[in-house]
């Protein structure tokens, strides 16, 4: 796992006064249209007032959420309940102890620390983040929540084994990918690593994942087709949830059905795919 940076201990930034009212009011809001608004009118209040970190946790796990730079973070740490619940359902369904789960884009780690804390000591968690402060933030989480057996990869997933250029935003870091046809633009360009996703499975030693998570800000037409074609049947994921993205030069969900996946249950933004076979 990658070196954490002197941050303080988690706790240090809990919040008090009224900016830990806001958030558990934020927190406590149903699950539904103005449940959305309500929470979002006070995570607009705290973000205006307070610029620091906050230590919150996360379905129970101790979590640092940086919420000035990272929309992930920020709607995660004032609305846990409306973190993607019909994938969080979807990966509860299947998890066992010996699970395998490979989260491709992991950000701040949310799917990882979720699926690691319901699989318990034994699942394999593999969390792909090349973004060096993303990659932070990643494992400070891991540790802060002990969550050991989540395997930070500093690679980007692509065709094959190379490099890339990733154009980093630092208004909203998830936002980062790929630049176009390696052009070096934005706030800031950085050289990654890249490798296959079959290579990172033998990598790993994952015959064949539970689960894989992949969400890279739309180049993930750059890693599945190449998965598809040199992937087994058998070694195929049970589980797939990709992101949505209209601009893929090949239709990934398209491929994926072609592989012998079905869509299930439908989430906001994913496409959330089983194969039973």
């Amino acid at each position: 796992m990658s070196t954490i940076r002197n941050d303080p201990p988690w706790g240090r930034h809990a919040p008090s006064g009224l900016t830990a009212r806001l958030i558990c009011l934020s927190r406590a809001m149903p699950t539904n249209r103005l449940g959305r608004v309500l929470a979002g009118m006070f995570r607009k209040l705290v973000v205006a007032r307070h610029k620091e970190p906050l230590d919150l946790t996360f379905f129970d796990l101790p979590v640092r959420f940086h919420v000035d730079d990272n929309l992930t973070e920020k709607r995660v740490a004032f609305m846990p309940q409306f973190f993607d619940p019909e994938e969080r359902a979807a990966l509860a369904k299947i998890v066992h102890p010996d699970f395998a789960f490979i989260d491709i884009g992991a950000n701040a780690g949310f799917y990882a620390l979720y699926v690691a804390a319901l699989g318990g000591a034994k699942t394999t968690v593999i969390a792909v983040e090349p973004q060096p402060e993303m990659a932070r933030r990643l494992c400070f989480n891991c540790a802060a929540s002990g969550q050991t057996q989540i395997i930070h990869e500093n690679v980007a997933l692509a065709a094959g084994e190379g490099e890339a250029v990733l154009n980093i935003v630092y208004e909203n870091r998830g936002a980062s990918g790929f630049a176009p046809r390696g052009q070096k633009t934005g706030d800031e360009s950085i050289t990654v690593r890249t490798m296959a996703l079959l290579a990172l499975m033998d990598k790993h030693d994952i015959s064949r994942p539970d689960a894989i998570k992949i969400d890279i800000e739309g180049a993930e037409d750059q890693v599945l087709p190449g998965f598809f074609e040199a992937c087994p049947p058998e070694r195929l994921p049970k589980m797939l949830i990709i992101e949505r993205n209209d601009q893929w030069q090949v239709d990934c969900i398209a491929l994926a059905k072609a592989a012998g996946y079905r869509e299930t249950d439908p989430g906001r933004k994913n496409v959330i795919l089983e194969r039973f076979s």
